[in-house]
């Protein structure tokens, strides 16, 4: 059965649980029920419908006039935590840790 480009959008987040800038998103290739491509447009749409009310499922972040969109925590199987680690050579770096 084919899903609606909604759902493989929340699908594809929900499996990858961090931040994907707008543009990124709008350049895959979703496809409609019916096998056409979606239009970037249309792409947007849906990102800022999931991303308002009270029952969104997605974070947005604007970022130097850009937007960045990830799944809800509570909607991912799977938490994250990102801590800030010092490296032996005194550089910084996140280091993303996987909490059951």
């Amino acid at each position: 059965m084919k899903k609606s480009v909604e759902t493989q959008l929340i699908d594809f987040l929900k499996s990858n649980p961090t931040w994907f800038a707008s543009g990124d998103l709008q350049r895959k290739e979703w496809r409609n029920k019916n096998g056409t491509l979606a239009t970037p447009r249309s792409i947007v749409r849906r990102l800022e419908e999931n991303a308002e009310g009270e029952n969104a499922l997605l974070e947005v972040e604007y970022r130097a006039n850009h937007a960045f969109y990830r799944i809800k925590q509570e909607h991912v199987k799977h938490r994250y935590e990102y801590r800030e680690i010092t490296l032996p050579d005194g550089k910084r770096m996140m280091r993303e840790e996987l909490i059951a």
